[in-house]
């Protein structure tokens, strides 16, 4: 009886022990949004009308890491305001400072505290200096930034927008990205205007660094006017290793008063490694 008593315990401890949920690193709460430029000319959803849409769109998810695009410094300093427990990372495309498009990295509280440093770069042949590169119709960056882990890595969040006109350049522009990529542990967003069939992003998967973005009930670019469900394509992407876990995703659809807060989508993610 005592024998049969120790090898059921022994089978029980096996049992127990095999269920036991795997350990669990680092959850990142993700969101990329291209919010528009502020354009008088867009009457009805110019940004004046759009901007509580979308900063209510970005707060709704409580991101701890935020990638914006198309954000001048007028918005940029509307965000600020409206989401002050936020640190906003990044400068202008035209001048490395105030000038033109940012493509900002926005932070929480305690990701602001994890961070280690952050830089801008252009999408050129010189990276370290503001440029337009190979065919791009104008400038474009990325926004990087690296993030102490809780488990004492290190994260690597990179923010960029691909040129909408030039072939090469968005071309080019995945490679340079691919050569800023640490060994492991990132997450790339952004809009990259192309489709995961085209070369872009197919030269982001097939190098082994990340994994095939999954597909989403709506299209991320669909214009102001366009239903999302039924028109448009999907440029705007939270791209991460093959390594990490995507336990969620989605393509938020919100309109206000039949309007929506820009002619993207924004993207939501929850990303583990």
């Amino acid at each position: 009886m005592k024998t049969v008593l120790i090898v059921l315990c022994t089978l029980f401890l096996f049992i127990s022990s095999s269920f036991q949920p795997k350990p669990v690193g680092p959850r990142y709460r993700v969101f990329t949004y291209n919010i528009r430029y502020a354009n008088k000319a867009d009457g009805v959803n110019s940004w004046e009308n759009r901007r509580a849409l979308v900063t209510a769109q970005i707060l709704l998810y409580y991101p701890q890491i935020v990638g914006l695009q198309e954000v001048l410094s007028s918005q940029l300093a509307d965000l600020k305001k409206a989401m002050p427990d936020y640190t906003f990372l990044g400068v202008g495309r035209d001048d490395g400072k105030e000038a033109g498009e940012f493509s900002p990295i926005a932070l929480d509280k305690v990701q602001s505290r994890n961070l280690i440093d952050w830089k801008t770069i252009w999408l050129s042949p010189t990276p370290n200096k503001p440029s337009k590169g190979w065919d791009a119709a104008l400038p474009r960056i990325a926004t990087l930034a690296r993030l102490k882990m809780v488990n004492g890595d290190t994260l690597t969040v990179i923010n960029t927008h691909f040129d909408h006109q030039g072939e090469q350049a968005r071309l080019e522009s995945a490679k340079l990205i691919l050569s800023l990529l640490p060994s492991k542990n990132y997450i790339l967003m952004g809009d990259l205007n192309a489709t995961s069939s085209e070369a872009p992003v197919l030269e982001l998967v097939n190098s082994g660094k990340f994994t095939e973005p999954k597909p989403l009930p709506y299209a991320t670019c669909c214009g102001f006017k366009k239903r999302p469900d039924t028109e448009g394509k999907t440029i705007d992407y939270i791209l991460y290793p093959p390594t990490a876990t995507l336990f969620k995703q989605y393509a938020d659809s919100t309109t206000r008063n039949g309007n929506y807060g820009s002619d993207h989508l924004p993207l939501y993610g929850v990303i583990g490694f």
